[in-house]
């Protein structure tokens, strides 16, 4: 799957530094996953319908497996 950017979890990295980091690609599509101060999950996405969320998540999911790399 050679359409699949790697960004590996960097521990150090602060909330805006990522979203910077992001906001200097040239996306089309983004979906973020995050976790507010009371624990609550936040999920916001850029012109994708549900399901195109649920597909890339799977994607996602695949690919963080080490299995990326497979036809």
């Amino acid at each position: 799957m050679s359409n699949v950017t790697e960004l590996p979890p960097h521990e150090n990295m602060s909330v805006n530094q990522v979203l910077d980091h992001c906001k200097r690609k040239d996306l089309k599509k983004v979906f973020i996953i995050g976790i507010d101060d009371d624990d609550k999950l936040i999920t916001r996405a850029s012109k994708m319908t549900f399901s195109e969320v649920v597909y890339f998540l799977e994607l996602a999911k695949f690919s963080m497996l080490g299995h990326g790399d497979e036809q």
